[in-house]
């Protein structure tokens, strides 16, 4: 996931002028989110006649590569209150400041999926799968992001039988 927002007042941990920062941040974040993970999905199945079949169940998540960095620029931090001291974060390279919380996200994740498949015709169908994790991307005792974030994800797609 890469975003690219303007945030207001957002809690951040910063690092800038390689000195590290916290407060609220008020400018532009641009961020980048990715996690490559080996899943084992445990699913019981509903057969709904002869085109339709439901499943769902907990899926395991071991995380093989990470990132979770990005640059906030283009205002300023308050640092530990909305009253704090305030530091302008630039625009340029060298104003900015980054963050970096690869070494902070879980090593495993777990969370719940469903998902259907429905028979088209004798060998083409469509499927649609809802996988949301029930753990936060970040331990609980991470607060350089404020609010938990869960891995979720939505896939459609069109399946053909062989046989």
């Amino acid at each position: 996931m890469n975003g690219d927002v303007t945030t207001k007042g957002y809690h951040m941990e910063l690092i800038k002028g390689g000195t590290a920062i916290e407060g609220l941040f008020t400018g532009h974040v641009c961020q980048k989110a990715t996690q490559w993970m080996l899943t084992l999905p445990v699913q019981a199945t509903l057969q709904l006649g002869r085109k339709v079949t439901l499943r769902g169940g907990p899926y395991f998540s071991l995380l093989l590569s990470k990132d979770f960095s990005g640059i906030a620029s283009d205002g300023y931090l308050r640092q530990g209150s909305p009253t704090g001291p305030k530091v302008l974060i630039g625009s340029k390279e060298g104003e900015w400041a980054t963050y970096d919380f690869d070494n902070e996200m879980r090593n495993f994740q777990f969370g719940l999926g469903v998902g259907a498949d429905w028979q088209l015709g004798k060998r083409l169908g469509v499927s649609a799968d809802l996988n949301w994790g029930l753990t936060g991307i970040f331990p609980g005792d991470f607060k350089a992001v404020e609010q938990t974030l869960y891995p979720i994800y939505f896939t459609v797609g069109a399946f053909y039988r062989f046989k």
